[in-house]
């Protein structure tokens, strides 16, 4: 098997997420807010091969609340904003996701 040297990879990626309030609310006993966090993000990656290249660079933040659930659950909501640096297509730029 042969390894073509030519083509590589390089990416770098930086955030910085810091806690904005902690409210410590609740709606009866059912949800809770707990915390509220920022996250910044900027990410760049540069791709080579022999006839290609491709540069990706984007930004962007999240606001995280983390909620409690029927005081026993653990939840978070995450609103997101990417944009890409290079845009040559419209985006959707804000989306939501849950996670634990």
């Amino acid at each position: 098997v042969l390894i073509d040297h030519s083509c590589f990879k390089k990416k770098s990626s930086r955030c910085y997420e810091l806690p904005v309030l902690y409210p410590d609310y609740g709606v009866g006993g059912f949800v809770g807010l707990t915390r509220i966090r920022f996250n910044a993000f900027v990410d760049y990656s540069v791709g080579n091969t022999p006839d290609f290249k491709q540069t990706q660079r984007s930004f962007g933040g999240e606001v995280i609340l983390d909620l409690r659930l029927l005081r026993a659950f653990n939840m978070n909501l995450k609103l997101q904003f990417v944009q890409r640096w290079d845009n040559t297509e419209q985006q959707q730029p804000f989306f939501l996701q849950h996670y634990r």
